[in-house]
């Protein structure tokens, strides 16, 4: 299954803010958010190359091993 989570990453590239857009259920969703505070990104940048805020929204996948 799939859980969607939005993320306000900040021009330095910490996360800022983090919602659940997709739900798999309680215990993913708190998974995925505990997760995505300890994530760092690069930072999106404007035309003239200069780090920007963003707003995005990433897919996390989990897959039963067999």
């Amino acid at each position: 299954g799939v859980v969607v989570i939005e993320l306000a990453i900040d021009n330095g590239g910490t996360v800022v803010y983090s919602r659940i857009v997709q739900s798999l259920g309680e215990e993913f969703d708190k998974a995925v958010i505990a997760w995505s505070k300890s994530i760092r990104f690069r930072p999106a940048r404007d035309t003239e190359r200069k780090p920007i805020p963003c707003l995005i929204h990433l897919p996390v996948r989990f897959k039963l091993d067999s």
